[in-house]
């Protein structure tokens, strides 16, 4: 994996058309989120978390996940439980240079955050978790990194999270990522499978700007 991770500048990708995976973690976990750009059959990953300050002071994990803040790849957010506001707000900055395809979410935690970011004119689509749903996109992610067709944002965050990863099978063949404990963290590996899984149910030519709001 490490050698598909280069710096991402999303200002390289101005005017192109982005697809936005979200997992909303539960008030006071990990909150992932994924842009990912489709551009000249290379798949752009640009993946942040965020989590509430008392978590980040409280964790046994902290000096860990104050490496993450340093190298940007962490936002904290006030208070014992995360603003879902910074996520939007962050995804305002992302319309500023680029079109959104599509915000997709679980729905899991989210109906209030999905009702304000509809309000504000995204496209929100729902997108399940369950393994059925997950096994396409998850396998695609696998084969495109395999390829060397991927670039993901340097980041020994989503690299330690990478790293968390366990394959869940069911008797079918389906898979989909999984953490081996509790204590581990996979949130940005689910954003950014939950990313493409939206561009594999919708996909776009990159080659004009539309949904710019």
């Amino acid at each position: 994996i490490a050698q598909n991770m280069k710096a991402i500048n999303m200002k390289d990708f101005e005017g192109l058309t982005c697809y936005i995976g979200v997992d909303l973690g539960s008030v006071s976990d990990f909150t992932s989120m994924t842009v990912m750009i489709p551009k000249d059959d290379v798949y752009f990953f640009h993946t942040l978390t965020f989590i509430p300050r008392e978590t980040l002071d409280t964790h046994p994990d902290k000096e860990l996940y104050q490496q993450f803040v340093r190298e940007g790849s962490m936002i904290i957010t006030p208070g014992n439980v995360t603003d879902y506001d910074y996520i939007l707000n962050e995804i305002r900055l992302i319309n500023e240079v680029m079109g959104i395809e599509g915000i997709y979410y679980d729905k899991y935690n989210a109906t209030q955050w999905a009702i304000k970011a509809t309000e504000m004119g995204y496209n929100m689509q729902p997108y399940s978790q369950s393994i059925g749903n997950f096994n396409a996109p998850t396998k695609e992610f696998e084969r495109l990194i395999r390829e060397g067709k991927t670039v993901i944002n340097r980041s020994s965050n989503v690299l330690w999270q990478i790293g968390n990863v366990e394959m869940k099978m069911d008797w079918n063949g389906n898979c989909k990522p999984s953490k081996g404990s509790y204590g581990k963290k996979i949130d940005s590996v689910i954003s950014m499978i939950t990313a493409l899984g939206g561009y594999l149910q919708n996909p776009i030519a990159n080659d004009f700007d539309i949904y710019i709001l």
